[in-house]
């Protein structure tokens, strides 16, 4: 069986500890067993590693992760215009 691994890094300045936080939870959250997710945040800096069984469980976890830590920026955005 192909497997899939990626690493990403996503540098977010100083909203990178609320974004961590925001989506740390979702890890132990997968709705499947075809992939596995690890996120480590160094400094300022995200990184997000993605094992998965395929490529199309590769790509679609990605997907979630990215449109996860999108959705958080996003709203601490908001959040920071509003105060």
């Amino acid at each position: 069986m192909m497997m899939g691994k990626a690493e990403i890094d996503i540098a977010l300045g100083d909203s990178a500890d609320i974004v961590y936080r925001s989506i740390a939870c979702e890890v132990n959250n997968t709705p499947s067993q075809r992939s596995k997710t690890d996120l480590f945040l160094r400094g300022q800096t995200l990184n997000i590693s993605v094992l998965a069984d395929d490529i199309v469980m590769l790509r679609a976890t990605l997907n979630t992760w990215l449109r996860l830590v999108k959705i958080s920026v996003d709203m601490t955005e908001i959040v920071t215009e509003l105060s």
